[in-house]
């Protein structure tokens, strides 16, 4: 009896071990797994927002006898700078067309010749242009007040300026509006284009000019040449500028104020290489 009692222990202790879990045990006598702690997302790797390219706007450069503002504007950002200046002659259509140009290129920033960089003063002589007169406050003709070798106070008699009872000024460079494009012109510019009126033709002046000046008639139909009293002006800007810096100058001499596209096209023509 005792040796049948434990063999009956025996096979009931060898299946209890062999049985499966009791799956209405309690869950919470089983022991917990451990799971890792949360981790925060990684953090976005930030990108570079690129800084927009501001547009393009008027600053003043220097100031006339009458304390008016002289300003320029700045197209593209070419190695080949060209440099247009309007209203040196307060009573031409220089300032105007000027200004029209650079409405165009305001609206049009693709417009600027590719390697170029487009320099526009709409107009070196406010007070003049205020007044409607050639000359500033002054009496004197701008464009014989600067230090080209052929200056002079006094000017020639057969000069139309010298008719009008203007000067080249007391000295080379003597007027405030001369002065403040002489600073500007030290930023290194390939060309100069003047724009004047009335004659209608693309005056040239300096190495290479010439060829410029063909290029620019062809888009325009402004024919090249000179005036008829070119011998005797002295001190313009069209001298000083081959004689000091070795760059072709074109003076546009504009039958109006009108951008025609023509005129527009010989325009950006001078900023091409």
């Amino acid at each position: 009896m005792v040796i049948a009692a434990m063999a009956l222990l025996a096979l009931t202790a060898a299946a209890a071990a062999a049985a499966p879990p009791d799956a209405h045990a309690d869950p919470a006598a089983a022991p917990l797994a451990v799971m890792p702690p949360d981790l925060p997302d990684p953090a976005p790797t930030p990108t570079a927002t690129p800084t927009p390219t501001p547009a393009p706007a008027w600053k003043t450069i220097g100031h006339s006898v009458k304390g008016r503002p002289i300003k320029a504007i700045v197209f593209g950002d070419g190695a080949l700078k060209v440099l247009f200046i309007g209203g040196t002659h307060g009573n031409e259509y220089g300032a105007p067309l000027a200004k029209a140009f650079a409405r165009w290129l305001l609206a049009h920033p693709g417009g600027v010749p590719e390697g170029a960089q487009i320099h526009i003063i709409r107009c070196q002589n406010p007070d003049g242009l205020w007044a409607w007169t050639r000359a500033n406050a002054r009496g004197v003709d701008l464009n014989r007040n600067y230090p080209a070798r052929s200056w002079s106070s006094r000017l020639d008699p057969r000069d139309p300026s010298a008719m009008m009872g203007l000067t080249g000024g007391s000295r080379p460079g003597s007027e405030p509006e001369t002065r403040a494009v002489l600073r500007y012109l030290k930023k290194g510019f390939a060309r100069l284009v003047g724009l004047h009126s009335s004659a209608g033709l693309l005056d040239w002046n300096g190495p290479g000019a010439k060829r410029l000046a063909l290029r620019m008639s062809r888009l325009c139909g402004l024919p090249i040449g000179h005036l008829g009293y070119q011998p005797y002006i002295h001190g313009s800007l069209g001298q000083f500028f081959p004689e000091r810096y070795g760059k072709p100058a074109i003076t546009v001499e504009l039958l109006s104020a009108k951008l025609t596209r023509g005129l527009r096209l010989a325009l950006l023509a001078a900023a091409r290489r």
